[in-house]
């Protein structure tokens, strides 16, 4: 068996999706190579150089481009198409107005799209329209949901005919990309807690914010909400007192004593999507490997984040991240 698994499905099938695949239906018969198989979050890394006879990228925008393909994995062919796109509107932004371009920014990414599909790309923890990162993540945000490169540009711009200028415009553009894989992480907590980034959490109702303000959550989960803030945008689904005070099995829940949250999705993409290399996938295995005392002695999502470790998998957990911390500190509890 080949030392590097990933590379070698790779090389059978240059698709992201389907190496992913092939690892989980892996686990599934006890591993490779004969041993427990790790699947350690990881995320697709572009590191690209632009045909040397087009014109000139400037660097914050192909840093942009490769940036927001990789998140959303969607192929070197995607940060072409970006830069296209980026040219075809706004020159890279010199050919647009301050106006237009805090309005739509330099890909020209409509009202609609926008309010769909805003990412904070070069995580500032603030989604700038005029942000390159901002833009840029967006609309590859646009073409992953579209599920693939045509379909997301006609949802940017519903005309055949800018499909195909995009398309032609990228081709001279095109140069050559190294693809490899890096850490997906989370930001560890400190010691004690770690400033909450409010800009990138989300909460889903006014009893979320009754909780936080009546100081009923355990610090270990303000902690836990803090490092993902850190970095990636979070949907929080249920904290305290918008959870019943039983869980299905009747235990009394973690949630009664605000030891825990329920994570909807992460970077804009919801927990429904329950693939290991999805956002909320990597996030959960990237929860249950943090240090003991940081990692949520709970974690549960569709699928088992960690093998043989105390997080599991359950059929109620296809749409949402369950993090919880027992009493002790010890053993998974109860959800």
């Amino acid at each position: 068996m080949p030392e590097d698994p990933e590379g070698a499905i790779w090389a059978y099938n240059h698709a992201d999706w389907y190496v992913a695949d092939v690892l989980e239906r892996a686990a599934c018969y006890g591993g490779i190579g004969g041993g427990p198989l790790s699947l350690l979050p990881k995320r697709q890394e572009l590191i690209c150089g632009a045909a040397e006879d087009s014109q000139a990228i400037p660097e914050a925008y192909l840093r942009a481009f490769q940036d927001a393909a990789g998140r959303y994995a969607l192929g070197e062919e995607a940060v072409w198409a970006l830069a296209a796109v980026a040219r075809l509107e706004s020159d890279y932004g010199r050919g647009m107005g301050p106006a237009e371009i805090a309005t739509h920014g330099p890909l020209g990414i409509s009202e609609a799209n926008w309010g769909s599909f805003a990412v904070d790309g070069d995580g500032d923890g603030v989604v700038k329209r005029r942000s390159p990162g901002d833009s840029a993540a967006t609309l590859a945000r646009v073409i992953w949901a579209a599920g693939d490169l045509r379909a997301g540009i006609f949802q940017h711009n519903h005309a055949s005919w800018y499909v195909e200028e995009v398309l032609d415009e990228a081709e001279p553009l095109t140069g050559k990309c190294r693809i490899r894989t890096v850490a997906y992480a989370i930001a560890l907590p400190g010691p004690t807690s770690v400033p909450i980034n409010w800009e990138n959490v989300e909460l889903t109702n006014s009893l979320q914010m009754w909780d936080l303000r009546q100081g009923i959550i355990d610090p270990r989960v303000l902690t836990l909400i803090g490092a993902i803030s850190q970095n990636h945008q979070i949907t929080i689904s249920s904290l305290r007192s918008d959870h019943s005070m039983y869980t299905s099995s009747g235990n009394v829940s973690n949630h009664f004593h605000g030891r825990a949250l329920d994570i909807a999705s992460i970077d804009g993409v919801p927990c429904t999507v329950v693939t290991p290399d999805g956002p909320c996938g990597r996030m959960a295995r990237a929860l249950a490997l943090l240090p003991p005392g940081q990692r949520p002695t709970e974690l549960i999502f569709c699928f088992d984040p960690d093998g043989p470790g105390p997080a599991f998998a359950a059929a109620d957990h296809c749409d949402h991240i369950h993090a919880g911390y027992d009493d002790d500190g010890a053993g998974h509890g109860h959800e």
